[in-house]
């Protein structure tokens, strides 16, 4: 999972840490508004993620997320710039 530029985690201990900083320091709030399946196991997510920043200033973007399931669990999830874009990185092989 790309954390920032340069910084991956890697595995379940590493990420569920980060996730957890992450949300003891801001306030996070993901909305999916359209869902729209590639094939059985990938989708494409569009909605809007709310944070507050570390100055403590609320921010709203709109998000496109590439998102793979198998087995029913999350396998990756990819962010992206379009559904266009998504569906590319979803294309590509992890």
């Amino acid at each position: 999972m790309a954390v920032e530029p340069g910084v991956h985690v890697r595995g379940r201990d590493e990420i569920i840490a980060f996730l957890e900083q992450e949300f003891a320091r801001r306030l996070w709030e993901t909305v999916v508004h359209v869902c729209t399946p590639i094939d059985e196991s990938r989708v494409v997510a569009e909605g809007r993620i709310r944070w507050m920043d570390d100055e403590r200033v609320m921010r709203d973007e709109a998000r496109v997320w590439g998102l793979e399931f198998r087995e029913g669990l999350l396998l990756r999830s990819v962010p992206a710039r379009s559904a266009v874009e998504a569906e590319t990185l979803l294309a590509t092989s992890s």
